[in-house]
């Protein structure tokens, strides 16, 4: 009897070749459930950045506020914020304040200024007057008189990337400056002279690499670099007033990348938004910087050119006002103060968007927002809706209102310049004789964005910042 031999099943079954696969549909349904499952996915986690990253975009901002406060603290010194809306950036600068003249304990047959930091200066030509804070020095009209500050190539005025200036200026009424004579060279009517043909008196100058001036259409020039070759940069006319005191400030920043933002002035603790040149070729004068940020200048060397990205060094002397008779400062100036920009930092939103109008928060040496600046706390607001766009700035008055009120004689006015002010974001904390509700930043009529939020960020007076959501304003078409 024969047997056959039995195999092992499961041997066989690894012999046997294999029919296990996917039809098609199979494949098709599998592939379908996976794209379904990636797309809940991907929108749960973006569900789940959205309001992570916003946080992350406010915190940004309240972290950047605070370096500049902590520069401050540390280094005894002022620091400033530059809140840019239409930049979409938070700005951050500290500057060390290098040389100071206040006049206030000088007697009247000085020779020598006192200065703060060893840096005195020599009086020629000019007389102690009342300041506006304390004593000042006056400048006669066609008397050349000067102060001179020293500093002769060491490096602490010039060679850097970033200086500012502060000062109180009190000019005379240049009408009356007019000549009886038919030279025309000292005092012309304004009105009877091309821009570029203005005469100017020099504030603050250090020889050929920078000069702060006064043109007699009560506009300020700045020039920075080679002045042989720079730009004159202005501030359109009537920004400041005749017998009485303006406070003016400039500052020159060259790490800033757009050279329309290099150069800030403001008079009075209004920022000048719109800026004017003379272009290199046709000395026509043009607009350098509107009001949006644009330029008539579209050629990127000629901006650099104007606007260099440092401060040259040079063996000549730093003056207030000069020697040169028709140049010279003519009137009373009061609190010089030089700084040096040394710290810079920008925080730019790719999440988020500032709201409201640019301003500038500035704290003082002990942390605390100046009082020259800020009555009160400084609100900032940013909102995740990213069809929000600021409005732009308000058009500025074009001078000064000739029945504008006698002096009160104290040598400040019942009103600083007449000019539009930018609105208060911060309640009566907008600058220097300033003041006015806080305007709601503007909603975009077609906003897209349903459900979109606003942080708001308060800097207190004691420099504390704090921050929490307020409701997004309504909007009518939210209404419907």
């Amino acid at each position: 009897m024969a047997y056959r031999k039995q195999e092992n099943p499961r041997t066989a079954a690894c012999k046997a070749p294999s029919r296990a696969g996917f039809t098609l549909a199979e494949l098709l349904v599998v592939v379908s459930v996976l794209i379904v499952l990636f797309g809940l996915g991907v929108g749960a986690f973006l569900k789940l950045k959205g309001p992570y990253a916003f946080k992350a975009q406010v915190a940004l901002v309240r972290t950047t506020i605070r370096k500049a406060r902590n520069y401050a603290l540390t280094q005894g010194t002022g620091a400033k914020v530059v809140v840019d809306p239409y930049a979409n950036e938070v700005r951050a600068c500290g500057v060390l304040t290098s040389g100071h003249w206040s006049f206030d304990n000088d007697s009247d047959d000085a020779l020598v200024t006192q200065g703060a930091y060893g840096h005195d200066g020599i009086l020629s030509g000019t007389s102690l007057v009342e300041g506006r804070f304390g004593g000042a020095y006056d400048f006669p009209s066609g008397s050349g008189a000067y102060i001179e500050c020293g500093d002769q190539g060491s490096g602490i005025w010039d060679d850097v990337t970033g200086i500012q200036f502060i000062c109180w200026i009190k000019p005379v009424d240049f009408k009356t400056l007019i000549p009886v004579d038919d030279d025309g060279n000292r005092g012309s009517d304004p009105g009877l002279l091309p821009d570029s043909d203005l005469p100017v008196h020099v504030i603050l100058e250090k020889g050929s690499v920078y000069s702060l001036a006064l043109v007699e259409d009560y506009s300020i020039e700045i020039i920075v670099g080679d002045v042989a070759v720079s730009g004159r940069i202005r501030s359109r006319p009537g920004v400041v007033f005749p017998n009485r005191w303006n406070k003016i400030e400039v500052t020159f920043d060259g790490r800033v990348e757009n050279p329309l933002y290099r150069i800030q002035i403001s008079t009075n603790g209004i920022e000048c938004f719109e800026l004017y040149t003379f272009h290199p070729s046709t000395d026509e004068k043009v607009i350098f910087r509107t009001q949006e940020g644009s330029t008539f200048i579209e050629d990127d060397e000629i901006l650099e050119q104007l606007i260099p990205k440092r401060v040259p060094r040079t063996e000549e002397l730093l003056t207030i006002s000069c020697d040169d008779t028709n140049a010279a400062f003519v009137g009373a100036i009061d609190e010089v103060s030089i700084g040096v920009v040394v710290s810079d930092t920008i925080a730019t939103l790719r999440e988020a968007r500032l709201m409201g109008y640019r301003q500038e928060i500035y704290f003082d040496k002990r942390g605390r927002l100046d009082a020259a600046y800020h009555s009160g706390p400084v609100i900032i607001e940013i909102t995740n809706d990213p069809h929000y766009r600021p409005d732009p700035p308000p058009e500025e008055d074009d001078g000064f209102d000739p029945e504008e009120p006698e002096d009160d004689g104290m040598g400040v006015g019942p009103t600083i310049p007449r000019r539009t002010a930018v609105p208060a974001v911060n309640p009566g904390g907008a600058g220097i004789g300033v003041t006015g509700p806080r305007t709601v930043p503007k909603i975009p009529k077609k906003r897209k964005t349903k459900g979109a939020i606003i942080k708001r960020i308060v800097v207190e007076l004691s420099g504390n910042t704090t921050s929490r959501a307020v409701e997004y304003p309504a909007h009518p078409e939210d209404e419907d």
